[in-house]
């Protein structure tokens, strides 16, 4: 599929860290995803010379110095994570992402799982786009330097510019 299209897979290792058939899935994959500085060092040094793409809900100021030394791609999750480590990422050399809660339903029955949900609250998140500055909008377009299957929708980046 990755030669016939053109993308990237990578195997989430929260799904599947069995690191015993890494050697059996590595041919067909571009690399893994993480979701912390544990999981990210299990795919670089059991996968070495794959790209370790990373998502953390909450990112550790003392461990992200760490994460560095394994992560190729890291995807933060607001755009405050974004201000606070995406400089440091970025002097790194790593490419960066922002997750983007598209703000829109895509499924029913599921609220629990739905991010654009309204919440106990009553409120809804506030916008991406509200949050974002023209220093991070600038910094987080120019620091996107690969197009792969993480959690990076490029699909919704028109949305920043209204």
């Amino acid at each position: 599929m990755a030669k016939r299209t053109g993308c990237k897979i990578l195997l989430a290792q929260k799904a599947f860290s069995n690191f015993n058939l890494y050697p059996v899935l590595e041919p067909y994959l571009a690399g893994t995803e993480a979701s912390g500085l544990y999981e990210t060092r299990l795919g670089a040094e059991e996968m070495p010379g794959k790209e370790v793409h990373v998502f953390c809900g909450a990112y550790r100021a003392d461990e992200f110095d760490e994460l560095l030394r394994y992560a190729d791609h890291i995807v933060f999750n607001s755009p405050r994570q974004l201000e606070r480590f995406g400089p440091a990422a970025k002097a790194a050399g790593k490419s960066v992402g922002l997750r983007v809660n598209p703000e829109c339903s895509t499924q029913e029955g599921h609220a629990i799982y739905d991010p654009a949900r309204r919440q106990p609250h009553g409120n809804h998140p506030r916008p991406v786009a509200e949050k974002m500055t023209p220093e991070l909008i600038g910094f987080w377009t120019a620091s996107i330097s690969t197009r792969s299957a993480s959690r990076t929708p490029t699909i919704w980046r028109p949305h920043f510019w209204r």
